[in-house]
């Protein structure tokens, strides 16, 4: 879809020099004496008024500014024919109001001929008309040479840059965020020819500045439920649209116990289960019942998680653990899997943890979409003992991206990660020390099977000699 406001912004513009330059045939008649003087200043005042009104009525925030930033060659087309007619049509009253021998057919074929370097000519006598009207007249072969030439780049420039152009990648603030955003932006360069530029954000104020401002194009991973009104508001008023999700098992908060627990004990798979053998998961601070380990305090997972623990009866058996922070809850991890202990708790996927320790997902009630809002609450009367709600991670583009970019939106659409891909990716960046950049090159060369089946064959292959 063309977005027709930010050229209707810039024709506006473009008509403001339209209507200075007739001051100068203005002066020159009233120098001569020449009544027609008033003929320039008066549709030099109304040709002045009509860019002023256009860049104005245009001009707002994301709008305006969508023709600079996406170089849509059909913004440009209409932009060099909407001025060009709109010029003609404005330069033609001084000459029709300044020379009542003629009628507004021949003052417009004069200024058609003029702006566009034609030379034909109406006007005959030409020794009686004002010095305004000839100078005029001279003026708009001058303005339609040097137009030609400066549209002429325009227009190249549109066309050089309609391939891609500069595009904006929002860079979340977490590892599993700035691997994609880095994965778009090297793929959106050497594959797609773009200029990208890395936004560093997070994620409400990224899909705020997309809804209100535009900008950035893309936001690499959104986790929807946490900014689900903004989201839904944003594509209900055209602004933003999906791209698809990113990560294909979607967010995932849950319950877990080791791989190798699971392995020992495949009997155990159940909160029921659990608590007939919390034994095997003893509190060394009361051995008597097992430990959970829940979030630390302040998160909204350890409200979430005591409710549940309250919903299931698990009081009894287990004791529900803060482990103070989120290093202390990985920490936990991996003292586990360092003696091979038994451990039970909730983490989250994708990370590094889940990467570098293979974990398996205890089984909870269905979700209820009713009775979750109650176990967001400290103050839930009533727990439900259903599992987090499924977490749909996505890209999100601007609407104005998503018409101008139709094959880079069919890439980042085609963009899915599976947690397993990316829990690795993220343990080998912690192993390593690693940077976006660097997380998302050893993505790039270890998974070419997997990007390669986002791109078509050409710009796959553009990638593949990118990285000799």
């Amino acid at each position: 879809m063309l977005r027709i406001r930010p050229v209707l912004y810039l024709t506006g513009i473009l008509m403001l020099p339209v209507g200075a330059a007739m001051l100068i045939p203005m002066a020159a008649d009233l120098l001569a004496g020449e009544p027609s003087s008033l003929a320039f200043a008066g549709t030099g005042a109304a040709t002045a008024f009509v860019g002023v009104a256009l860049a104005l009525a245009c001009r707002s925030g994301t709008l305006a500014s969508d023709f600079g930033r996406n170089h849509d060659p059909r913004q440009v087309l209409a932009l060099i024919t909407l001025w060009w007619l709109l010029a003609i049509v404005l330069a033609a009253l001084p000459l029709y109001f300044a020379d009542q021998r003629i009628n507004y057919t021949d003052a417009f074929f004069e200024a058609a001929s003029g702006l566009t370097t034609t030379g034909a000519s109406v006007f005959t006598g030409l020794e009686d008309r004002p010095p305004g009207v000839l100078l005029w007249r001279a003026m708009l072969q001058w303005f339609g040479g040097f137009g030609i030439v400066v549209m002429a780049l325009v227009a190249a420039s549109g066309a050089a840059l309609a391939e891609c152009g500069k595009v904006t990648v929002g860079e979340m603030n977490w590892n599993s965020a700035r691997v994609i955003a880095n994965v778009e932006k090297f793929i959106l360069e050497v594959g797609y020819g773009c200029e990208v530029e890395l936004v560093q954000t997070a994620t409400v104020p990224a899909m705020t500045s997309m809804v209100e401002k535009g900008e950035p194009d893309i936001a690499s991973e959104i986790w929807i439920n946490s900014v689900r009104e903004s989201f839904d508001n944003g594509v209900a008023e055209g602004r933003i649209v999906s791209a698809g999700n990113v990560l294909s098992d979607g967010g995932v908060e849950a319950w877990w116990v080791p791989a190798y627990f699971a392995e020992a004990h495949p009997e155990i798979r159940t909160v029921q289960q659990l608590m007939e053998n919390a034994q095997l998961f003893q509190d060394p601070e009361e051995p008597s019942k097992g430990r959970f380990y829940n979030c630390p305090s302040g998160w909204a997972c350890k409200i979430i998680n005591t409710n549940l623990f309250r919903a299931y009866g698990m009081g009894e058996a287990f004791n529900n653990f803060d482990p103070g922070s989120a290093e202390g809850l990985s920490g936990a991890i991996a003292k586990a899997y360092e003696r091979q202990e038994p451990w039970f708790g909730y983490y989250w996927a994708p990370t590094a943890i889940l990467g570098k320790y293979p974990m398996v997902m205890i089984e909870l009630a269905d979700f209820d979409p009713e009775g979750h809002p109650c176990n967001t609450r400290e103050d839930c009367d009533t727990p439900h003992a259903g599992r987090y709600p499924p977490s749909a991670v996505l890209a999100v583009t601007t609407q104005a991206f998503a018409d101008s970019h139709p094959d880079e939106l069919a890439f980042i659409s085609n963009i899915s990660i599976p947690n397993d891909v990316m829990n690795a990716v993220l343990a080998w960046g912690e192993d390593n020390q690693a940077e976006g950049n660097e997380m998302a090159g050893y993505f790039i060369v270890k998974h070419e099977e997997l990007w390669t089946s986002w791109l078509p064959a050409d710009v796959a292959a553009k990638v593949k000699a990118a990285l000799q």
